[in-house]
């Protein structure tokens, strides 16, 4: 009588791989963000994933950025809008800084400072910003000012009543004069600036607490 042969089924190799990380998938799971953790740490720019790690813990960019958004988010959100308009501006019209009229404007703000409050850079210091990002904000400042300067004009007769109203020198009268009509142009002009700009705002308002998404 023959011997009958008993077959084996095997599984498919997709099918073994299913049971396996079926069987381990929460020892997998663990494993995964062990091994992302570690990756993050050796990462260069971590920070944008995860900004702190405390005793182990991640604090992930997420709800960093949740955190910031609720206490100044519309705030900063709208001056990078301004800046964006206002640099798009400078390049369309073709306006040129050059780094002597800002080491010019940088050792006036120098001198006005004086010794007393300890120089420019104990008031960068002091207010948390850097040196690179101050001058970028007197390069555009300046910018800003050629935009609208030839929009002004000062008359002897306005140079005379800030002298009778304020008293000083003809030339700090001129000064107060052109300052404040320049801060009036620019406002002017950057109103027509936004009014016809094409800004598509994503963010929700009220901003979604990122803070409670689920935790990793």
């Amino acid at each position: 009588m023959p011997r009958t042969k008993k077959i084996v089924k095997l599984a498919a190799p997709w099918m073994r791989v299913f049971q396996y990380c079926k069987l381990h998938r929460y020892q997998a799971t663990a494993a995964g963000i062990g091994i992302l953790i570690l990756l993050l740490l050796a990462f260069p720019f971590r920070f944008l994933v995860m900004p702190a790690l405390v005793n182990g813990q991640p604090i992930w960019s997420w709800n960093y950025v949740g955190k910031l958004h609720q206490q100044a988010g519309q705030q900063v959100l709208d001056q990078m809008i301004s800046e964006a308009l206002i640099e798009q501006e400078i390049r369309k019209q073709g306006i040129q800084v050059t780094a002597a009229e800002v080491d010019q404007q940088v050792a006036e703000i120098n001198d006005q400072l004086g010794e007393s409050s300890g120089g420019l850079e104990a008031v960068l210091a002091l207010q948390g910003i850097s040196r690179d990002e101050f001058m970028r904000q007197v390069r555009l400042n300046l910018a800003m000012e050629k935009l609208v300067a030839g929009t002004i004009q000062i008359s002897e007769e306005e140079i005379a009543q800030e002298l009778k109203d304020n008293g000083g020198t003809a030339t700090t009268a001129a000064d107060n004069l052109r300052s404040q009509k320049l801060r009036e142009a620019f406002g002017q002009w950057f109103d027509n600036l936004k009014a016809g700009a094409k800004i598509h705002n994503f963010v929700v308002n009220p901003p979604v607490d990122l803070s409670k998404l689920p935790k990793i």
